[in-house]
């Protein structure tokens, strides 16, 4: 066996879960790469690994429209990661795709990391050691009679098309980019990706006119 191999194997030993923490300005819990190669140095070194991410494609830089007739630079590639052990074996651990968006020159920098950081949390599967929510058991409650019931999709779809069309075109693009920053990891197919940023660029339009909201 390989010693890059033999490390690996001991590395998943070894590794601690890494949890998910808040972090200023986000409305969700998640890992940082900081938290991840915190919790990875170590043991890859007493491992005798090191990572060795290396970039695919070429560098994509697009410049699209931002807030306040801005230029956001919006990067796009994909990143391959290896580990690599003294013997000179090396084994890929992955490929993830590298995107990210930012006003000033730091968006493929945040893309790279983003990228090699989903692709360490997948390989060595690095838990949270947050409960599992299926290993609970379910408790009947009873569901009191609501007045105020959720609208039904078709209701919804109305509501987003909407205030979509209320939308300056700054407003949409600013919007838009929002949306698709908050999904940017999400696995999904084309059809519930647009859905999905359509429905969150119409809650952020009713957010700030709860006035206006029909529901």
């Amino acid at each position: 066996m390989a010693q890059v191999h033999e490390g690996l194997a001991q590395l998943m030993k070894d590794l601690a879960p890494i949890a998910k923490e808040h972090s200023t300005g986000v409305s969700y819990k998640f890992r940082s790469i900081d938290a991840v190669f915190n919790e990875l140095h170590k043991v890859l070194a007493d491992n005798g690994l090191w990572l060795q991410p290396r970039v695919l494609d070429d560098w994509q830089i697009n410049m699209i429209p931002g807030k306040d007739n801005r230029q956001v630079s919006q990067a796009l590639f994909r990143v391959e990661v290896f580990a690599c052990a003294g013997d000179g074996s090396e084994h890929s651990l992955g490929v993830g795709l590298a995107q990210s968006h930012d006003y000033g020159d730091k968006a493929a920098y945040q893309a790279q990391q983003n990228a090699v950081k989903y692709v360490l949390i997948e390989a060595f599967a690095i838990p949270t050691d947050e409960p599992d929510m299926d290993s609970q058991e379910a408790v009947e409650v009873e569901t009191p009679v609501r007045e105020d019931l959720e609208p039904t999709p078709a209701e919804w779809l109305a509501v987003s098309v909407e205030a979509f069309g209320l939308w300056t075109p700054d407003e949409k693009r600013e919007a838009y980019t929002e949306a698709m920053n908050h999904l940017e990891y999400e696995r999904l197919s084309s059809a519930k990706r647009a859905k999905k940023v359509f429905d969150r660029m119409s809650i952020s339009y009713y957010a700030a006119r709860p006035e206006a909201k029909p529901f």
